[in-house]
């Protein structure tokens, strides 16, 4: 029950402050919403007519509170395209110039952008293929990445048949952990790459399902 609880939380959270968030704008904003509308249904005359069960003042403020919604609407989509073409460039520019002059920490995030630039900009794919391995024992499976097929030249003979794959952690499938496998210990499924992350990012609450191939 305390998981169904939490999973419902997760689902029910965004949606109930992204509710609130609206409904204070709309709030904030109906009154001189409602006195410009009203204006302009007195000078039609408007405001003296009714539509059905509705008086011209509802109406006005139906019409008010459309009006808000829509340039709220406007506004966020303009907010979003003008930080991410403009401000965004020079804001994330500046914040790695920060980082990178902090000791220690620039040492893990040079790491972490070598990382992410391998997995979302290189035009090789870093994982190709979904895989369920053993772990953190023999008796469960773990969603994984295939990353290589075999060995590189020169490697132990004994482990040529051995192939990579890296474990995501969850919720973020950053911090992880590879281990080399034998090809018979690993399930190969008919998985997507991005269904995949995304099960491991929501804590299997968003599962696509699969088969094995």
């Amino acid at each position: 029950m305390k998981k169904n609880f939490l999973t419902g939380l997760m689902i029910l959270l965004p949606i109930v402050l992204t509710v609130i968030i609206v409904m204070f704008f709309i709030n904030l904003l109906t009154q001189p919403f409602m006195g410009v509308v009203t204006e302009v249904f007195k000078k039609t005359g408007l405001l003296n007519k009714s539509f059905y069960f509705f008086t011209g003042s509802q109406i006005a403020l139906i019409v008010s509170k459309i009006l808000i919604l829509t340039v709220l609407f406007v506004s966020t989509l303009l907010i979003g395209l003008l930080t991410k073409h403009f401000f965004a460039h020079y804001f994330f520019e500046a914040f790695d110039k920060i980082i990178h002059k902090i000791p220690i920490i620039n040492k893990i995030y040079k790491a972490f952008q070598e990382v992410m630039h391998t997995l979302f900009k290189s035009k090789e794919k870093a994982f190709e293929q979904v895989v369920l391995v053993p772990f953190p024992h023999k008796e469960t499976y773990s969603v994984g990445f295939l990353t290589k097929e075999s060995l590189p030249e020169g490697s132990d003979r004994e482990h040529l048949d051995y192939i990579s794959v890296y474990v995501p952690g969850t919720p973020n499938p950053m911090m992880g952990f590879n281990f080399l496998y034998k090809r018979e210990q690993v399930i190969f499924i008919n998985m997507k790459v991005d269904d995949a992350l995304k099960f491991v990012i929501s804590c299997a609450v968003m599962f696509p399902g699969f088969d094995a191939k």
